[in-house]
């Protein structure tokens, strides 16, 4: 008998951490999903302090034709993209 109520908690345990881990899994998932959505916003309205913010510092970017930059290079060209356009459009 105590074998099978020992066989019975470690079976709830399991199954417990198991629906946890996916709950975590789930929530670290959307908040992935969130990110990326405020990154890709920020990047459409020229948000460089948003930009800058969620970049990390060893951020490194290689283009199609195999040109690399770096986090600075990336802000500043957001940066300089609002001084290139006259007027400056809305998102600037």
């Amino acid at each position: 008998m105590n074998r099978r109520c020992t066989g019975i908690v470690i079976t709830s345990v399991l199954s417990l951490a198991a629906l946890l881990g996916l709950a975590w899994g789930a929530s670290i998932e959307e908040e992935l999903k969130k990110l990326e959505t405020d990154r890709a916003a920020a990047a459409v309205k020229g948000d460089v302090a948003t930009l800058e913010k969620q970049t990390s510092d060893d951020y490194t970017f290689i283009n199609l034709y195999g040109q690399m930059s770096d986090k600075s290079q990336m802000v500043n060209a957001f940066k300089t993209a609002c001084r290139a356009y006259r007027p400056p459009p809305a998102w600037c």
